[in-house]
């Protein structure tokens, strides 16, 4: 599995002679894994930076379907879907996947967002390749991939009950083995809206990525999340202030610090009994009134928040993959 990096800001995207190392864009993941069925790319956010994501697909050729899984709706992670080219190309069907909040779902919010005079086209030119599923329960659903099989929405019990029984799980048309599945779990984050953490087990190599964005510092580490981050391979979660920022003006803004990230990250990642396990956090959702220095200077106070040396902590950027 491998991720790339399309968009890292926060909040807005930006263009700043200062920020020429992290980028500008805001947030938009790309998921590369061997358990995606021939001709689909996986994304998470369609933030700005889902434009040279789209763009890469383009290029490469083969690909027949885009499914994007959505942490949430602000701005930030969804204006990337009104420009980018194959949302606009019937021939390449496209797949939004995300939480319901005050009833409003993957399809209310493209409607809501493609309408004049909000934007030149109203939905109901393009959405003819459009399909839409909503997410009411996170903790309780998993969403499963496979190369032959496709792509299956499954409530967590009914995954779990297969799982323990035979192993087998039904996508599509038959069934297969759990092993051959790129596996996604989802929680609730700390932030003011409906916002999901998405964890991927790609069950054919046993890699996992976990991706936490928009969520607030903690006092503690509940059961759940710990369970949510535990074991991850790579870890990319927000950090958007330092620690001073945040304790006296954005505490309660929904993001967190380099510091907390840190934490959270060794927390759950390196087993107290068997400190082999080396956790490897990625600084994500830079602010936009940051500059590189600046966040350099966040994974300064992320590094010096670590217990264990051997964590490898960084600052995403803009375009950059990461093999998990």
């Amino acid at each position: 599995m491998k991720v790339t990096t399309y968009g890292t800001a926060g909040s807005l995207a930006i263009c700043n002679r200062n920020r020429m190392i992290h980028g500008g864009n805001t947030t938009c993941l790309r998921i590369h894994s061997n358990c995606l069925q021939e001709g689909t790319a996986l994304a998470v956010d369609a933030g700005t930076g889902y434009y040279p994501m789209c763009m890469d697909v383009l290029r490469e050729g083969g690909i027949s379907k885009i499914v994007t899984l959505f942490t949430h709706y602000h701005h930030d992670h969804t204006q990337g879907l009104l420009l980018a080219p194959p949302t606009y190309i019937k021939s390449i069907h496209m797949d939004l996947i995300g939480p319901v909040d005050q009833n409003i779902g993957p399809k209310e919010v493209l409607e809501t967002l493609m309408r004049p005079p909000f934007h030149p086209l109203d939905s109901v030119e393009v959405k003819s390749h459009f399909g839409f599923l909503k997410i009411d329960h996170p903790a309780g659903t998993v969403m499963i991939f496979h190369p032959e099989g496709g792509m299956k929405k499954m409530d967590l019990d009914e995954f779990q009950r297969n799982e323990s029984k035979n192993g087998l799980i039904p996508v599509g048309e038959s069934k297969y083995p759990i092993g051959e599945c790129l596996i996604v779990k989802m929680i609730k984050t700390a932030h003011p809206e409906h916002t999901i953490s998405y964890r991927f087990e790609e069950r054919t190599t046993g890699k996992v990525f976990v991706f936490l964005t928009d969520h607030e510092n903690t006092d503690g580490i509940s059961v759940a999340l710990h369970d949510h981050i535990k074991g991850a391979d790579l870890f990319i979660a927000d950090a958007q202030y330092n620690t001073k920022t945040y304790e006296t003006r954005t505490a309660g803004y929904g993001h967190g610090t380099g510091a907390y990230v840190t934490r959270l990250g060794e927390a759950c990642i390196v087993d107290p009994l068997n400190t082999t396990k080396i956790a490897h956090i990625g600084l994500t959702h830079h602010d936009p009134n940051a500059d590189d220095t600046f966040i350099e200077s966040i994974l300064t106070e992320a590094k010096a928040a670590r217990k264990h040396t051997e964590t490898c902590i960084f600052s995403c950027k803009d375009m950059e993959t990461i093999e998990v």
